[in-house]
Order: C-alpha cells, then sequence, then structure tokens
C-alpha cells in the first residue's frame, strides 16, 4: 500500500430528516399564468417530529414570488391572506405567528405544548405568479423545521409549476363599420415575452364566431388550422417585438357586445411559449340594426283626404318631407342611448321625429331630439328599444335642393358613450324619386259653362327634360279622348 504524499480531511455536512408531506394544491383558483394572482394557494405539510414551543416553520418560496401583503406599511410583515386550515385533534391557528418579507415566511410556535408530531397542517396565502417560470434549477418550494437554536430539525422541497408568460395585447380592434351577423376583419397586436413560431386564436364571447374561413392579409402568415371559434396562425413572433396579425373573412355573431378572446404562443416544439385568457379589453361588437321599407312623404301625401291631387304627386327637390323606415335590432337598446341618424345631403330638422312600435300597434315611444344640423340629428331614447322588434323611425328633412345628387347612404347609430356604438347599420344607400318643380300657366280665350274650350297650357321647364306630361284637371272639366289642338299626341 503506497503512502499518501498530501491528505486533509473535510467537514461532513448534516443530513436531516425530511418531511412526511410537502406540496401544494391545485384549487379552482389556482392558474400557472404569469402575473396572475393566486389566491388562496393551499400548501399542505405534516412534520415526522414533534414541534416544540419556539420552533419555527420557514417557508421559502422561488425568486419572484412575494408572499407579504402588498398593502403593507415599511416595516409590517403582515403575509397575503394568510388563513391555517385546522386539522388533526384541535384547530391550530392560535398557536402561530407568522411574519414574510418577499418570498420568505416565517412561522412561529407559540402554544407551549407545542405540535404533535404527524400533524398535518395546512395553509393558505395569496400570491402573485411571476411574469415569467423561475429557472428550472431554482424552481422549487423549500420548507424546514428551524428549532429555538436555529438549527434545522428537518426539511423538504417539491418542484413549482411552470409559469406560462402572457402575451400583452396592446390591440383587439374590428376594422370597418361590420356589425353582428357581418363578415368583417378583426386585427390583434400582442406583445410576446417568448420567441414563437405559431399563434392561436379563440373568440369566446360574443357567441357565435365563426373563423373557419378566415385568412390572414399579412405577409409571411398563414392558417395552419381553422375550426369554428378557433384558429391556428403560423406568424414568426419574436421575443419582446410588437406583432400584428389581421383576420378577414370572419364571421361575427348574430349578436352584438363585449368581446373576449383567448391567445396563445407555441414555440418550434409546439410547447405554449406564451398565452393570455378571456382578455376582454378589446372591443365591443356593435349589434346589428336591420333598415327596411324606407319611404319618402311630403305633407299632401301625408293627408290625402285633402289633398287628392297634390297626393299623387311625387316630392319636389327642396321640399319639406318625412323620411320613415323600418327597424329591428339584434341587441336590446337601453333607455338613456342616443340614436344618431345620418342623411345628407337631406337637411334633418327637429320635427316630425318619431319612433313607434308595430308591435304595439304603432304606439310612439318617448324620446328626445337634441342635435340637429349637417344632415345629423341626436334623440336621446326616454325608452328601451327591445331587440328582434319591429319599429317605424320617422325623420323631418328637407329634400336637397340639387339635382346631381347619388344614392344617398343613411346610417343609423346607437350609442352609449363609448367609442363604438351598441348598435349600427350597415349604411343603406337610398334613392327616393325628388322631382323638380317648373312653372306651368293655364289660359282659355273664352270659358262660358257647360261648353267646349280651347285651352293653353305654357311650362317653365328649368332643368327638367320630361319625356311626357300628366296634366290633371280640377274637379267638373272633361278631356275628349282626341284632345289635343297642337303641340304633341296623347
Amino acid at each position: 500500500m503506497s503512502t499518501p504524499l498530501d491528505a486533509v480531511h473535510v467537514r461532513g455536512f448534516g443530513v436531516n430528516e425530511a418531511l412526511m408531506t410537502w406540496e401544494y394544491i391545485q384549487s379552482n383558483t389556482f392558474t400557472p399564468n404569469g402575473g396572475s394572482l393566486l389566491n388562496g394557494l393551499v400548501l399542505r405539510l405534516a412534520f415526522r417530529e414533534a414541534l416544540s414551543a419556539a420552533d419555527a416553520i420557514v417557508i421559502t418560496a422561488p425568486a419572484g414570488f412575494d408572499l407579504a401583503d402588498p398593502g403593507i406599511l415599511p416595516g409590517d410583515q403582515r403575509c397575503h391572506d394568510l388563513r391555517w386550515v385546522a386539522s388533526g385533534p384541535a384547530p391550530v391557528t392560535d398557536s402561530f405567528t407568522a411574519a414574510c418579507v418577499r418570498n420568505r415566511m416565517s412561522v412561529s410556535v407559540n402554544a407551549a405544548a407545542g405540535v404533535p408530531a404527524e400533524t398535518r397542517l395546512e395553509l393558505q396565502v395569496s400570491t402573485t405568479n411571476p411574469i415569467t417560470s423561475p429557472p428550472r434549477a431554482s424552481n422549487y418550494w423549500h420548507v424546514a423545521h428551524v428549532d429555538s437554536a436555529q438549527r434545522t430539525v428537518s426539511s423538504e422541497v417539491f418542484q413549482g409549476w411552470r409559469v406560462i408568460p402572457q402575451l400583452e395585447i396592446s390591440q383587439a380592434r374590428l376594422v370597418g363599420e361590420a356589425t353582428a351577423g357581418d363578415v368583417g376583419v378583426l386585427e390583434f397586436t400582442f406583445i410576446a415575452v417568448s420567441a414563437a413560431a405559431s399563434l392561436s386564436v379563440a373568440a369566446r364571447e360574443p357567441s357565435g364566431f365563426d373563423l373557419s374561413q378566415c385568412r390572414p392579409t399579412l405577409a409571411g402568415q398563414a392558417v395552419i388550422e381553422a375550426l369554428g371559434v378557433t384558429l391556428r396562425l403560423r406568424v414568426n413572433i419574436e421575443e419582446g417585438v410588437s406583432t400584428t396579425v389581421q383576420l378577414e373573412n370572419v364571421r361575427l355573431p348574430p349578436v352584438g357586445g363585449r368581446t373576449t378572446f383567448d391567445f396563445a404562443t407555441y414555440d418550434a416544439a409546439d410547447a405554449i411559449a406564451d398565452r393570455r385568457v378571456g382578455y376582454a379589453g378589446g372591443f365591443r361588437l356593435p349589434g346589428s340594426i336591420s333598415v327596411d321599407a324606407p319611404r319618402i312623404e311630403n305633407e299632401y301625401q301625408r293627408a290625402p283626404s285633402s289633398y287628392p291631387v297634390k297626393a299623387a304627386l311625387s316630392t319636389q327637390f327642396g321640399m319639406a318631407a318625412i323620411v320613415s323606415f323600418e327597424l329591428e335590432l339584434s341587441n336590446r337598446a337601453d333607455q338613456g342611448e342616443t340614436m344618431h341618424v345620418e342623411g345628407a345631403p337631406y337637411e334633418l330638422v327637429r320635427q316630425g321625429f318619431q319612433i313607434q312600435d308595430l308591435g304595439a300597434g304603432g304606439r310612439a315611444l318617448a324620446a328626445a331630439v337634441g342635435v340637429v344640423g349637417g344632415g345629423r340629428m341626436q334623440a336621446l331614447l326616454e325608452e328601451p328599444l327591445e331587440a328582434r322588434r319591429l319599429y317605424r323611425l320617422s325623420v323631418g328633412v328637407v329634400a336637397p335642393t340639387k339635382t346631381d345628387y347619388a344614392d344617398v347612404p343613411w346610417q343609423l347609430r346607437l350609442s352609449d358613450g363609448s367609442d363604438l356604438p351598441t348598435s349600427r347599420n350597415t349604411r343603406i344607400a337610398v334613392n327616393f324619386r325628388l322631382v323638380a318643380a317648373f312653372q306651368v300657366g293655364v289660359s282659355a280665350a273664352r270659358s262660358p259653362p257647360a261648353a267646349e274650350i280651347e285651352v293653353s297650357v305654357s311650362a317653365s321647364l328649368g332643368a327638367s327634360r320630361p319625356t311626357a306630361f300628366i296634366v290633371i284637371a280640377p274637379p267638373g272639366f272633361r278631356f275628349p279622348t282626341d284632345c289635343l289642338s297642337s303641340g304633341g299626341g296623347v
């Protein structure tokens, strides 16, 4: 046997007892999402040995967790919603005093009798997940039984859960003026914590989204899978860099309301990199207003029995009239919402505004007309409008004076003061048949009663270029079959 040239003695380390139980319980409120509150995280532990008075239980969470109450003042060491669950032969709530500093909790045993061996203890404490998962090597929750001489009597660890980083959604918006039931365009902008190769989107609320036929509009993005309310896209996502996804041909739900989406990104190995569940900070989908039966009536047409001749004539340019539509809403409009009506180049006026409930025999609903001008009008609803019920909206107007206008895009909106309306219609283009006024003169050389006479009719047509005339005589006059003496044919 050879003789060593050098030798050294190294003091060994102490080996202590392991706990019987040290674990966390995934309650109904547990979530692994980064930055999310863990409200009442349940920790369960049991020591093989008894705990004596003045002993301590020391719990250390991974770096990034904070067990202290977020509302404490400097110097205060109160824990965040700490609660003990009674177990064993007697409650232990009064037997402990706890102090928390950042990720460390120290619990002192105050009872003279201590705590018997193998007593199962449960505590609940609230904390918040870090933004990202702690490094794998340090993602452990540690507990130790320390005696009054500060010696470790027993200890144990369990591996912590993987924290899933949360996408920072900076924008989720509806592009254009689509409403409930339409095909529209959605745009999402987000910043990822982790680099990723694909993105999934799930449209949760309102019910009825259909992403199965949608397509990304930006270069370098492609659909991997689309089914119902869920979509998976191939997208190059860089860490900490803003990424935008725009989807066209999205079938929107039949009823409007606040939208909620779930997002998740996946790495090249198809593991979740980041996610965001229940994001409701985007847009409110406007409900739809179906508009039908557009009609314009002048004062004569609204009283045909008093004006039987004039009631048969069309409304003239520049004439006062009433424009009306039949409406049906996909969403209820509450009392206090504002109805906006736009119909330029028609000039909207206060007189004649009315909303009638056609399902209640045409009963007029209370509304207060506010701002009027520039082809626009606002009216405050003093009664609600129910969904899927037929109403008639009437608006007083002055018809345009110019004859070279195109179809008029009428728009109706209901709003509660938010950025997007609660409901609106896709602009309905209406071309009411308006006619120009011209001057007419009538003269007769003689006019004996009951005699056939010759009447001269002259007209100053202005900008009109008619191809035919209709002449209506007062009651009692009759035109013979061949009545023209000159100037054209019948």
